[in-house]
């Protein structure tokens, strides 16, 4: 199968797959490939680096943490706002916040049209994975933003016993489990766009 577009060389069914699943590594795709009987096996060109890729998914070097990590489901929630974006979803979102847990690196995502909605998002996440794990969220580390450290924020996390984990400003590093996430979000989102 060769896709032909705008700026686009004709290419097999390895590399129109990576482009269809948002740049997925070659070695992830070569799994799926194994481990799928209708996703096509097409060769993989290992050599050419994908233009999408080196402009959607360059990053600076990583922040080491030294802090102890989770040891139970969440013992801690990072969490994160990413927008606003200047261009409005369907549904007119322009932000979206992501919780992810520690331990598990699950991560989930709530789109949203306000920075404001943030803790009504929270408290969704929260009553979310505390009734499907049966655990309770001991703390959440988040930005210095006014949307985490509201008098509702506060009112909440002390009356559930949730510890804040509250980064110093300017320093997102400190919150490298969230911008990590955020970036591999938008890394997949601009390989797609530049692709």
């Amino acid at each position: 199968m060769a896709c032909k577009a705008k700026g686009l060389v004709s290419q097999d069914d390895g590399e129109l797959w990576h482009r269809r699943l948002g740049h997925l590594h070659h070695g992830a795709l070569k799994i799926l490939q194994q481990i799928s009987t209708r996703l096509p096996k097409g060769t993989l060109a290992q050599s050419d680096q994908c233009k999408g890729c080196t402009l959607g998914k360059f990053v600076k070097a990583t922040f080491h943490e030294k802090d102890s990590h989770a040891t139970t489901i969440l013992e801690r929630i990072h969490t994160d706002v990413c927008g606003h974006f200047s261009v409005a979803s369907t549904a007119k979102h322009r932000y979206y916040v992501i919780f992810v847990d520690d331990l598990s690196r699950k991560c989930w995502i709530f789109f949203m049209q306000k920075k404001s909605e943030t803790y009504s998002k929270f408290c969704e996440f929260k009553a979310l994975v505390e009734k499907e794990s049966g655990k309770k969220v001991k703390a959440l580390r988040s930005e210095n933003g006014g949307e985490f450290i509201s008098g509702e924020f506060k009112d909440l996390c002390s009356a559930e016993g949730i510890r804040r984990e509250i980064i110093a400003p300017h320093n997102p590093q400190q919150n490298g489990v969230a911008e990590w996430k955020n970036r591999t979000i938008m890394g997949v989102a601009w390989a797609m766009l530049h692709d």
